[in-house]
């Protein structure tokens, strides 16, 4: 059911712009920000740095992902995004909707976009390029998630396990009932202890979701952790962003 080594050759960036939404769901991961802090957005110039000395490390595909908290909020990431693409990353935003913008489209990839409703999805926007994102909780219903299911079936869809459920084996026997029902046109992503995280998470025992990365967060910081067990770094200058982004690549600490 679930393809555990998929992305283990990739290493991404992910741009948190914020830490902060327009929405407070109860089991948003917010990319394992606290949540109820101050309000943070991420410096432009900052973003800027960070994804240029990304694109600078030798990479089959390099993938820029704007999240946060609500990137719709974030008001660079339309430059940012346009830098990205123009450089020659694959670009992807996460978002509740709110960030979903016609001149924006021109510069994304996909659409990653999380419900927790069903919505009609703006007429300008290809299907194609969207993945819809729908967590799972112990109160969510099999039909509820057939419904979303069969709402948005020309898209690409992800069912995620609610993180903060200590036992998840019943949220995931909730996906693979409805992927039989629908002949698995629907994925998921392992949550627990990865194997497919690079040589700086060996011996991490726990729980995520991640991928072999970067992460920027709102204040400037930089980590390969998003989770803190290995220690954020504020650089100063771009050589800086572009030693952190190498030894991130490579699996090295600084």
């Amino acid at each position: 059911m679930i393809d555990k080594n998929i992305h283990k050759n990739e290493f991404r960036l992910r741009v948190l712009c914020t830490n902060t939404c327009n929405k407070r769901c109860s089991f948003c991961l917010n990319d394992f920000q606290p949540k109820n802090q101050e309000e943070q957005f991420l410096s432009e110039d900052i973003a800027i740095k960070a994804i240029d000395s990304y694109l600078g490390v030798p990479n089959k595909k390099p993938v820029v992902t704007f999240s946060g908290g609500e990137p719709g909020l974030w008001s660079s990431l339309l430059k940012c995004a346009e830098f990205s693409k123009r450089n020659g990353a694959c670009v992807k935003v996460c978002t509740n909707g709110l960030a979903l913008n016609n001149e924006l489209d021109a510069h994304v990839n996909n659409w990653h976009i999380h419900v927790t409703e069903i919505f009609e999805l703006p007429s300008w926007v290809s299907k194609q390029k969207v993945v819809i994102q729908f967590v799972v909780c112990n109160g969510t219903t099999i039909e509820e998630m057939l419904r979303v299911a069969e709402y948005y079936k020309d898209c690409q869809i992800k069912f995620f396990v609610n993180f903060y459920e200590p036992d998840k084996t019943s949220l995931y026997g909730k996906i693979e009932a409805v992927q039989k029902l629908l002949g698995c046109s629907v994925a998921t992503r392992f949550t627990g202890v990865q194997v497919n995280r690079g040589s700086l998470c060996l011996g991490c025992v726990k729980d995520c979701i991640t991928l072999k990365g970067a992460w920027v967060f709102p204040d400037g910081s930089i980590s390969t952790c998003p989770q803190g067990v290995l220690p954020k770094h504020f650089p100063k200058t771009f050589n800086e962003y572009a030693k952190l982004m190498t030894c991130a690549a490579w699996g090295h600490n600084t």
